[in-house]
């Protein structure tokens, strides 16, 4: 019967060892004859098992023009090192080793013959286990034996694996062959404990060090057992912070352990992490790394504002840490959208106590009112809260707040579905750590989300940047974001920097979604860095692929200190059509607002079609809850923008071209949504010069600081008559001969005035308007 020894595929384990004694070696190069070779004479003798073919680096053949019986040196190992060769081109020859002897090839070796027939044979212990074409009975052909690797070895199948902190391994042992072999897993290299036997499958027990298990191989009808093989299931080493140093230093494959006080003093990366005592700080702008779980066993855990804890794997974390967090700046009557990075039993009202039990809610296709008393913070959920009644009303203030529960980590799954009447519902990052905003649009964005296909790809950030007005807030404070690029929003109490990639740990978000189903975080979507406050960021230092983009970013703005923002940006892969998750829908009712036109929808961001051609021309809409001076111009700018194209906004109205590249546009309007005034252009092509058609826009007549002031875009004023509504006359100015002019002399009363206005060229407008 043949007597075969083991080749062990391996999970997870993972070091393999032989024990070898004295050896032997035939380094003869480049070639040397079988017949040269006389089995018991050096260099064939006192092998004492195991038998080298080669030096591992210079060549050596064994020409096979005879047979080599090696039986006389008992079972051994055969190796063929790299650049070695037994060559069977003579044809018709055998190797013979004796029985419970192995052939091991190793990478770099070589078996060959030329005529490759049957009769090129290879024998251990009178069984033929290789013929040079498989044939005659053999188990393998030379090219079967040497891509395995060799007969009767143990040889990993796969990579190397430590576990961290710890766990159980799974060993795996394919025994070549396979017919009759019972695997049996000890404790020792001889003797000891049978853990198992008959399975080719060992699963250990949970380990926290690093331990050594063996394997054998019994095959029955032979009564033959092989030599026991060591398999090393290799935990990472732990570092223990004791209060003052560590046992040995930290590395990312360390298990970190806290038993003492600890204030970090930048990163710190580990395999796994447990507080057993001590008060562990995270200061602000540090991120502890794990690529597994955080267990508090004991202690506390805090992480400071904008400090962050990514984990790579979804392993369960165990025990509370406390996340503080500071808001941006807000005044009395702010609402803060908040996301918690913790899940555990604390409710609305204990994160923000001192704000008005009915100032809590969630948005799903409308406002929902939350009970804070009872409802706890549902991971990936937002909530807009209502700053403290005692915030002063006047003067900005940074109020820290502190999430306290289990680290949120691994795979958040939050339903939507359609309106009506809208589509949107407020979500926030769920996790202690700075969130991919590109990684969470491409994973759920419609069309070509890589795990949801549920979101438009916009996302809209509010900002509470405005004062509260006759008890409505501002639409202009919701700054946006999405694969174009980000929008901000005017000067005020919050955060005024347009958004970018990255979203910062406990903050929320509107959505809007397309379609019923999921929207997805997951841990890949984490950062460690860019957690500096509320979506205002800084660049990552994650790699990704960057697409080609030029970007325009206009602003609206007024004598009033009122600010809108648009994006129009020429981007890799978008179209001039719409693009799902470039081009963001202008979000709100607001006032006052800049916008671009597409099929007469209006848009926050739009993007367009490269390659860039500077006959492209793009529709720009805007609103203003004030009639008066306003301005349009370039915030910045990047791409071939910066390179010298120039940015025209043509006037259809007064038919003016006017180059925006360094200085604002201004102009006069009435109350009210225009959007076929202007178009952004890329040249100075002059619109049509045809006669000027006035309009009532030409003319505008509004209330500014306790004055009227009355502008003519086209002609000069001749004169002017202001009356009540009783038709009485309350002042008429003469010769008047500009384009403008201010009437002070007017008592400021809430009254409704008539305006009536004569131009140099005989046309005569009247206006109303309340002073």
């Amino acid at each position: 019967m043949k007597s075969k020894v083991l080749l062990f595929s391996l999970l997870f384990t993972i070091l393999i060892s032989q024990q070898i004694n004295a050896q032997c070696s035939v380094t003869t190069s480049p070639t040397i004859n079988a017949s040269a070779l006389i089995c018991g004479t050096a260099p064939l003798s006192s092998c004492n098992g195991i038998l080298y073919i080669g030096d591992g680096t210079n060549p050596t053949t064994i020409t096979m023009n005879a047979v080599l019986d090696l039986t006389c040196l008992g079972a051994i190992q055969l190796i063929v090192r790299n650049n070695a060769t037994l060559d069977f081109s003579s044809g018709n020859d055998y190797l013979l080793l004796d029985a419970g002897s192995s052939i091991i090839f190793q990478p770099g070796a070589g078996l060959t013959g030329q005529s490759c027939n049957a009769s090129e044979r290879i024998y251990i212990g009178g069984v033929l286990i290789a013929s040079c074409n498989g044939n005659a009975g053999a188990d393998y052909s030379f090219l079967e034996l040497l891509t395995q690797g060799g007969y009767n070895i143990v040889r990993p199948t796969a990579s190397p694996t430590a576990i961290c902190g710890s766990g159980s391994f799974v060993l795996t042992a394919n025994p070549v062959p396979s017919k009759d072999a019972e695997v049996s897993w000890y404790d020792a290299p001889t003797g000891g404990n049978l853990l198992l036997s008959n399975s080719n499958t060992y699963t250990t027990p949970v380990i926290s060090a690093t331990t050594i298990y063996y394997a054998e191989a019994y095959y029955p009808p032979s009564e033959f057992t092989t030599p026991r093989v060591s398999i090393t299931a290799a935990v990472n080493p732990i570092s223990t912070w004791n209060g003052s140093s560590w046992s040995i230093p930290p590395t990312p494959a360390s298990s970190l352990i806290f038993s003492g006080n600890y204030s970090s003093t930048g990163n710190l990366s580990g395999c796994s992490c447990t507080v057993n005592s001590g008060s562990v700080v995270f200061n602000a702008g540090h991120t502890l790394n794990l690529i597994n779980e955080l267990n508090v066993a004991g202690g506390t855990l805090t992480f400071n504002n904008t400090a962050s804890l990514v984990q790579v794997n979804n392993t369960t974390n165990t025990g509370d840490i406390i996340y503080n967090r500071n808001s941006t700046p807000v005044v009395k009557f702010d609402y803060t959208f908040w996301s918690s990075p913790t899940s555990g039993t604390q409710t609305l009202l204990s994160f923000s106590p001192n704000t008005s039990i009915n100032r809590f809610f969630t948005y799903h296709n409308s406002w929902l009112s939350a009970n804070p008393s009872a409802d706890v913070f549902v991971k990936g959920l937002g909530y807009a809260i209502w700053v403290p009644q005692s915030t002063s009303p006047s003067v900005p203030t940074v109020l820290p707040h502190q999430f306290v529960g289990v680290p949120n980590n691994g795979d958040v799954d939050i339903n939507v579905s359609l309106g009506p009447p809208i589509s949107n519902r407020l979500l926030g990052n769920p996790y202690p750590s700075t969130l991919d905003a590109n990684a969470f649009i491409n994973a759920n964005i419609v069309g070509t989300g890589t795990i949801n296909q549920t979101i438009s790809g916009t996302l809209y950030f509010w900002t509470h940047n405005h004062s509260l007005t006759g008890n409505n807030y501002s639409q202009a404070d919701y700054a946006t974001y999405n694969l174009s690029g980000g929008t901000a929003v005017s000067t005020g109490t919050g955060n005024t920097t347009a958004p970018t990639q990255y979203i910062a740990a406990g903050q929320g978000i509107f959505i809007n979604q397309v379609s019923n189903g999921n929207v997805s975080f997951r841990n890949n979507m984490r950062i460690g860095t860019n957690n500096t406050n509320f979506y205002k960021n800084s660049n990552t230092e994650k790699s990704e692929k960057t697409l080609e983009k030029h970007r325009i970013w206009l602003n609206l703005t007024n004598n009033n200190s009122n600010f809108s923002q648009a994006l129009i940006g020429y981007i890799e892969t978008a179209t001039n059509g719409y693009n799902s998750g470039f081009d963001g829908l202008y979000f709100g009712n607001n006032e006052f607002a800049i916008y671009s036109l597409l099929k007469n929808d209006a848009y926050a961001i739009q993007a367009r079609a490269l390659p860039f051609s500077d006959v492209d021309e793009v529709s720009i809409g805007f609103m203003t809850n004030i009639s008066g001076e306003l301005s349009i111009g370039i915030d910045h700018l990047d791409g071939l923008f910066l390179e010298g194209q120039k940015v025209y906004l043509e006037d259809k109205l007064l038919k003016t071209m006017n180059d925006i590249t360094d200085a604002p546009y201004q102009f006069t309007a009435n109350k009210g949504t225009t959007n076929n005034r202007f178009v952004l252009r890329y040249t100075n092509k002059t619109a049509n010069n045809a006669d000027l058609n006035l309009t009532e826009n030409v003319i505008t007549v509004f209330a500014s600081n306790h004055e009227i002031k009355i502008n003519s875009s086209l002609e000069s004023i001749k004169n002017y008559t202001i009356y009540n509504v009783l038709g009485q006359i309350l002042i008429t100015k003469n010769n008047v001969n500009t384009n403008q002019s201010v009437v002070n002399s007017i008592i400021e009363n809430n009254q409704a005035l008539i305006v009536k206005i004569v131009l140099e060229n005989g046309q005569t407008e009247t206006k109303k308007i309340i002073f």
